[in-house]
């Protein structure tokens, strides 16, 4: 078996590579787009520098070709709204510091009004840029929206056709490690059960257990990206089906990551009722959250596609419940323990047993959520 620190090495410098040269793509694709839009404006408006464009492009080149659209959609709107808010105002009333404060909070309002979000900016900046550069040069209002079109329409372009990114492996890699967290904390509190451990270490453990939040957090974040890389994106062909399993596979370890926390706090309150529980504890109970932690790095694997991952997970979980069985067997022959410290143990059988369901890719209640290349069940209808 792989080391588990080559393991981790391997996978970080895979997802730094994922990083890294995603970032690259959209270095060079935001430098494409902001020369094209230049070349194009030039050769269409002989007015001027045609800096607006690639300004456009610039800004417009976004992670996901859906977010490119929608902010090149929103900037360009803002634009529009801006210069002729700004018009209309500079024909009314004039230029002068009233005017500029005025236009500056109407601006701000329209923008939010019309929900540009980030964008919603752009009204005043435009509607000052246009208040102050008009005078200067009659075509300025008109270059600022037809540049702004024309760059923002460019970036769209460039971004949909040179790659359009897809961050479903990002995802992967994001609940794959937070599998490896559940399985950190379970085969911690594994060594604990074995070395020795008090109610300050079982503190720990439930710190431990409450920060798997930000982990689980990371993940839903990543995967709600991988979701959106797919919307208009020619390169999807599969790719719902992958967000499927893991939008599966995320519900599956929220549940787990629930029960890990219900081990630890079980531990808690047993060290807290009976601080000499920890001396009488069978060794039977390390055994299960050691084996239960080896599934949940199987797991791991198997999300991130690993060869034989599933297979190792199903001999894992095999493992660990045959622990589980003898676990039980030293709960039911522990004569003397008291009902308070019976019921708390029998809760650990139990969120331990809970945990290896969620994870079970067979029988379990998310069965195909580990399965990269296998096809979901027949009563699921994948989006096309």
């Amino acid at each position: 078996m792989r080391s588990p620190t080559i393991t981790s090495r391997a996978r970080r410098l895979r997802a730094g590579l994922l990083r890294d040269g995603g970032m690259a793509l959209r270095v060079l694709k935001t430098g494409l787009a902001s020369g094209l839009a230049w070349l194009l404006a030039d050769h269409l408006f002989a007015d001027g520098l045609p800096v607006l464009a690639p300004l456009a492009a610039l800004l417009t080149v976004q992670v996901t070709v859906y977010r490119s659209l929608t902010v090149g959609l929103q900037r360009a709107a803002a634009v529009v709204a801006g210069v002729l808010l700004a018009l209309l105002v500079a024909r009314v009333l004039g230029m002068n510091a009233w005017t500029v404060g005025l236009l500056t909070a109407g601006a701000l309002a329209l923008g939010l009004a019309l929900r540009l979000g980030q964008q919603a900016i752009q009204v005043p900046v435009s509607a000052l840029l246009v208040l102050g550069l008009s005078a200067q040069s009659n075509v300025y209002p008109r270059d600022r929206v037809l540049e702004t079109l024309l760059g923002s329409a460019v970036a769209v372009v460039v971004n949909l056709v040179v790659v359009p990114p897809l961050f479903i492996p990002f995802a992967d890699l994001r609940l794959a490690a937070l599998a490896e967290s559940i399985a950190t904390l379970l085969a911690e509190i594994a060594r604990g059960l074995t070395e020795g451990w008090d109610r300050a270490r079982a503190h720990g453990w439930l710190h431990q257990a409450r920060m798997l939040h930000e982990p689980l957090d990371e993940s839903r974040e990543s995967l709600g990206q991988a979701e959106e890389s797919l919307r208009y994106n020619p390169r999807r062909a599969g790719g719902m089906s992958d967000t499927d399993r893991q939008r599966t596979a995320l519900m599956a370890l929220e549940h787990a990551a629930f029960q890990a926390r219900g081990i630890a706090r079980t531990l808690t309150d047993l060290a807290r009722s009976d601080p000499g529980a920890a001396a009488r504890l069978s060794p039977r109970f390390g055994e299960l959250l050691a084996a239960t932690a080896a599934a949940a790095q199987c797991y791991a694997e198997a999300l991130r596609g690993e060869a034989g991952g599933l297979d190792r997970l199903r001999t894992a979980l095999a493992t660990a419940r045959e622990r589980m069985a003898e676990a039980s067997v030293a709960l039911q022959a522990g004569g003397d323990t008291d009902t308070a410290c019976w019921q708390l143990l029998g809760a650990l059988l139990s969120d331990a047993g809970r945990l290896l369901r969620e994870i079970d890719p067979d029988a379990g209640p998310h069965a195909w959520a580990p399965a990269e290349a296998a096809a979901p069940p027949p009563d699921r209808v994948t989006p096309r």
